[in-house]
């Protein structure tokens, strides 16, 4: 999650893409399109009531709007969502319409999910599959951590905290973070 915010807020920075940005939501079941919701109240400065009356449109109305936003921008259209593996069904309705391209517009999707939470042969598997170029990042590995650890304390302390993040963190960075 961290790699592909850095990198989005890259490319808002340098003013080359129309970013929407969401994320799932452990509540189960989930709401129906809360993380186009929350992409769409942060670009369109909707408060949570004009966000939930968007989110009973369509999911092709939505991912047209989408599209209209990104072409009023003149700039690609790149949506983020993380924790995609916590969405409902309506949102990947609209990310496979965005990812076929039904729009006129140039359009990258970009997810972080876990797929040891998404069952094989779930249908949300084949929309991830679709033209994707998936990076896959293992757990970090005790180096990692003790690189980590190195930047927090003295060159002396690092080992010593490296061990101890690489084992309460189980590989897990944004654990290690949260430990310290």
């Amino acid at each position: 999650s961290r790699l592909i915010k850095t990198g989005l807020d890259a490319a808002l920075a340098q003013g080359s893409a129309f970013v929407l940005q969401g994320r799932g939501c452990e509540l189960r079941p989930p709401p129906p399109l809360l993380p186009i919701a929350e992409a769409l109240r942060s670009v369109l400065a909707a408060d949570g009531d004009g966000a939930e009356r968007l989110v009973e449109r369509p999911p092709a109305a939505l991912a047209e709007l989408c599209a209209a936003l990104a072409r009023q921008s003149g700039k690609p259209l790149v949506v983020l969502l993380d924790d995609l593996h916590l969405a409902d069904p309506g949102t990947f309705e609209l990310l496979a319409r965005l990812a076929a391209g039904e729009g006129d517009w140039p359009v990258w999707i970009v997810t972080a999910w876990r797929p040891e939470q998404v069952p094989e042969g779930d249908p949300r598997r084949a929309l991830v599959r679709r033209g994707a170029a998936p990076l896959w990042l293992d757990r970090l590995a005790p180096a990692g951590f003790e690189e980590i650890a190195a930047a927090l304390v003295t060159e002396g302390e690092a080992a010593e905290l490296g061990a101890g993040l690489a084992a309460g963190a189980a590989g897990l960075p944004l654990l290690a973070t949260e430990l310290i």
